[in-house]
């Protein structure tokens, strides 16, 4: 039933945009980015607290939003996350576990880790309907996987995965697993005769 009413919310939103313009374009993400706030004032500690400062009754800009980098999240783990029952010394024990090698930790979420390049290492815990909308790489990998066609755009990964809405995550990291990928494209420079150096 929950999966009913998210697409139909979708749906809503996606004829209200089209049909609207740009005013109503922007009414939308006012209010998405309100609700958006408001569940993790409500969902996260860390969230309660560095939102506690933000105006809750006018209309919010991401510019309003204090910015958090790694290292806090990384600090405040168990205070950052959604979900009560993900805390940092369950996902390390996940993760140092290799028999979980390709399982979802608490049967429900992908779990992966970064090499830390930036001083601080991530871990993060996705559900299986998590995109990165907004990465160069992955709307023409998407793409090119279901279509053949070089290059595409958000909207058209977000409506050619939009049959597997609850698990699109895995969909996509399959998709990427098992197919080619899409040809590049780069700037040509010719070729320097050598025997100038």
């Amino acid at each position: 039933m929950d999966a009913w009413w998210r697409w139909g919310n979708v749906v809503a939103d996606a004829i209200l945009a089209g049909n609207g313009g740009p005013s109503v374009v922007e009414r939308l993400q006012k209010d998405r980015l309100r609700r958006l706030v408001q569940w993790a004032r409500r969902a996260s500690p860390l969230y309660a607290e560095l939102y506690a400062d933000v105006p809750e009754h006018r209309p919010l800009r991401l510019a309003d939003l204090p910015p958090v980098t790694r290292a806090a999240l990384m600090a405040r783990f168990d205070d950052w996350v959604t979900d009560r029952e993900v805390t940092l010394d369950r996902v390390n024990a996940f993760v140092a576990d290799p028999r979980h090698v390709g399982h979802p930790f608490r049967d429900k979420y992908a779990v992966f880790t970064s090499s830390g390049t930036t001083g601080i290492p991530g871990l993060f815990v996705q559900d299986p309907d998590a995109l990165a909308v907004g990465d160069y790489h992955l709307k023409n990998a998407i793409v090119f996987a279901l279509t053949g066609r070089a290059r595409g755009t958000d909207e058209e990964m977000l409506d050619l995965l939009e049959p597997y809405t609850g698990q699109r995550g895995r969909a996509a990291r399959l998709l990427l697993a098992v197919s080619p990928r899409p040809p590049k494209f780069g700037p040509r420079q010719r070729v320097l005769p050598m025997s100038r150096w």
